[in-house]
């Protein structure tokens, strides 16, 4: 039985996930976070962080201009990762984080302050969900600050 379940639904989700993968764009990212904000943390604003590779280790890396910013490195960092054994690491491949600089609203938000980017759900899930713990980054990246934030008003070079 669990190898018929295999059979028929394994390449949909596979396909699903290259789906997610090949259609990602700076404007789906920024669309993903802004749709977490409004459902999870409302009134604030996050910043956009995407992998990198130093040393053969996977690092997130803080988005501080989209319109300087080539979603292609980090999209096959992504790819590279998940096929090649490349770049390894409890590290997100795309996350958010809330501005530290202006938390609002009576929650503190400890389990949606931060989300990584789901090729599975083609979104952003919290990093502590209800059945998964899923890794920000192993080395602390630098903090999201209001100036470098995504999420709001339409942003430049999406």
């Amino acid at each position: 039985m669990a190898l018929l379940v295999f059979v028929a639904f394994g390449p949909f989700d596979w396909a699903k996930r290259y789906s997610s993968w090949n259609n990602l764009s700076k404007a789906e990212l920024v669309a993903s976070a802004n749709r977490y904000v409004e459902n999870r943390a409302p009134g604030n604003a996050a910043c956009l962080y995407a992998v990198e590779c130093i040393d053969g280790r996977a690092r997130l890396k803080l988005v501080k201009s989209m319109d300087d910013w080539s979603i292609d490195g980090p999209k096959q960092i992504a790819w590279d990762r998940k096929f090649s054994g490349m770049c390894e690491g409890r590290t997100a491949n795309f996350a958010l984080e809330l501005a530290s600089d202006r938390l609002v609203g009576a929650g503190n938000y400890d389990g949606t302050r931060r989300a990584v980017w789901s090729f599975y759900n083609d979104g952003f899930v919290p990093v502590r969900g209800r059945f998964d713990h899923s890794a920000f980054s192993e080395e602390a990246p630098e903090p999201c600050v209001s100036r470098y934030v995504v999420t709001g008003a339409a942003q430049p070079g999406v």
